[in-house]
């Protein structure tokens, strides 16, 4: 038993400790968060990538495998028969060793080649990838540093944004040439979608990250006060930094900041159980077609599987042939019915498979973040900073459109109408039927045969044509230079030198039109550009 005239002695000292206990966690956060800061890569991102990521079947251990060091302190203070812990922990990532001198893709980056190394193995490309990333986040924590040390007559353009815009642009450059590669000839992995969101995520935080630093916002703001900036790039490219920062709270009182970013935060979750929701619906699932007559105008490319049932799934990819192509009015009205009211209504107890409440709760708390900045409703804040300026422009803008526009689909509609009702039996148009009933009115009005035309324009001539056509329109040459032992995953890609009229080298064009395995697109295309066309921007 304590004493009752010590009790209130003891109480104090214990409150006096715990005191001391927080004030010692919170310089110790501190200092642990400098050294994070120093490999760009905050705790919550480095968890993000602690998993073990396999790009290479024949690589057993691929140094794309991110582990932590951790550090951490906890204690117990008692304060009556009240238990409060006190700590800290830091998660440091392990960055991957992918440096010029062994990684082939970071070097070819860093040699400004004018062509990317895309033939690199795909655990290379991930793992400088993700390098270049690092090192940049730690380029822009030095930069802030410096930037807090000048003086507000000492700033310009040359010494607050365009040190990092080489480096920017070469980590973006990487990464876009990474994510070609993925969507082209990555391999098949279930792990595949993961390894999309994880480097997006990376790219997306460690590119924006400028944006949230206090002593950048009060830089760049004071450049656009000056306006003394003569190239119009410049000034362009300092304002759009300007409004980025004003849309995200930037130079607001610390306590509208923080209420932003909380319903900002609340937004991301609530957008990502959208997206969730809606891809792991189950109202899709019973859809089946058994009937191959209902295809049989349909291209190749529809019915390469001859023999049914042929279930439809919800995707854009598999609901636009679909409505496209498929001759059965209630097929179609069902698919429709069912894609545009996916998870709308609940089905089971379990889990969450409506939106309804989900887009409520966005449509809250956008509100509530354009109402922290000034604006009405969030239309005005979304477009208040950008070539828009308001809603009342836009309705202008589409109003003008609509008036314009309204006799020209009034005279489509009723030729549709008339066709549907003369060819197909159908006297009440619905937009089930659209798109099926406009490819057969276009087909029958003007004679063609879709399946027999497609084999009088293989693609590489029709291709090489509309080069032709956009030589002759924007006065610029298009070469074929495959053959320049340049990098390309796969023999059927082509790719082109871009020039303009004087000669000067814009960049090269890679085509890659086909289908095969590992490859998530019909189509991509990607402009590779050379240093010298960077500098002159």
């Amino acid at each position: 038993m304590i004493p009752l005239s010590n009790r209130g002695v003891l109480q104090k000292q214990t409150e006096e400790t715990a005191i001391a206990i927080r004030s010692e966690a919170r310089q110790v956060e501190t200092l642990l968060d400098q050294r994070v800061r120093m490999v760009s890569v905050v705790a919550r991102r480095a968890s993000w990538f602690g998993r073990a990521l396999s790009k290479d079947a024949t690589v057993p251990g691929p140094s794309t495998s991110w582990g932590s060091i951790s550090f951490g302190s906890r204690r117990a203070i008692s304060l009556s028969n009240t238990y409060r812990h006190a700590g800290y922990y830091a998660l440091f990532p392990v960055v991957p060793n992918a440096t010029p001198e062994n990684n082939r893709f970071v070097a070819n980056i860093c040699n400004t080649e004018d062509w990317p190394a895309i033939c690199a193995p795909p655990k290379e490309m991930y793992e400088g990838t993700v390098r270049m990333l690092l090192e940049y986040g730690a380029t822009m924590h030095e930069h802030m540093k410096l930037l807090e040390e000048m003086k507000s007559e000492d700033l310009t353009f040359e010494n607050v944004i365009e040190p990092f815009l080489a480096e920017e642009e070469q980590v973006l450059y990487a990464f876009h040439t990474l994510w070609t590669r993925m969507l082209t000839d990555w391999p098949s992995s279930r792990e595949l979608h993961a390894d999309f969101m994880k480097i997006h995520e990376l790219t997306i935080n460690e590119v924006s990250a400028k944006w949230k630093y206090d002593v950048f916002f009060k830089a760049v703001k004071t450049l656009c006060e000056r306006n003394e900036t003569t190239d119009r790039w410049k000034r362009r490219l300092a304002d759009f930094y300007y409004l980025q920062m004003k849309s995200i709270a930037m130079g607001e009182t610390s306590k509208k900041h923080e209420q932003f970013v909380g319903h900002d935060s609340f937004v991301e979750h609530y957008i990502l159980r959208y997206r969730t929701v809606l891809q792991n619906s189950e109202d899709m699932e019973d859809i089946q077609v058994t009937d191959r007559a209902v295809f049989n105008d349909a291209p190749p490319e529809v019915t390469k599987y001859e023999e049914g049932p042929w279930l439809v799934t919800a995707t854009a990819k598999s609901i636009k042939p679909i409505l496209t192509y498929c001759s059965d009015k209630a097929v179609r009205a069902t698919v429709w019915d069912k894609w545009i009211s996916r998870a709308s209504k609940p089905h089971n107890l379990a889990r969450v498979t409506s939106n309804a409440r989900t887009i409520e709760t966005i449509r809250r708390h956008q509100g509530k973040k354009a109402a922290l900045l000034g604006f009405t409703t969030y239309a005005e804040y979304r477009l208040a900073y950008k070539m828009a300026e308001s809603p009342k422009i836009v309705r202008k803008f589409t109003k003008a459109l609509a008036r314009r526009m309204r006799p020209l689909f009034d005279d489509r509609m009723q030729a549709w109408s008339d066709f549907a009702a003369e060819k197909e039996k159908l006297y009440t148009l619905a937009p089930s039927d659209l798109y099926y009933i406009c490819r057969r009115e276009a087909e029958t009005l003007h004679e063609i045969d879709s399946l027999d035309l497609m084999y009088h324009f293989p693609f590489w001539p029709t291709f090489e044509n509309m080069l032709e056509v956009l030589s002759y329109i924007f006065g610029v040459l298009f070469e074929d230079v495959t053959n320049c032992n340049l990098d390309r995953c796969h023999p059927d890609i082509r790719i082109f030198t871009l020039t303009d009229s004087s000669g000067l080298h814009l960049g090269r064009l890679y085509v890659d039109p086909f289908e095969r395995p590992n490859k998530c697109c019909t189509w991509d295309a990607l402009l590779g550009r050379s240093k010298l066309l960077f500098t002159q921007l």
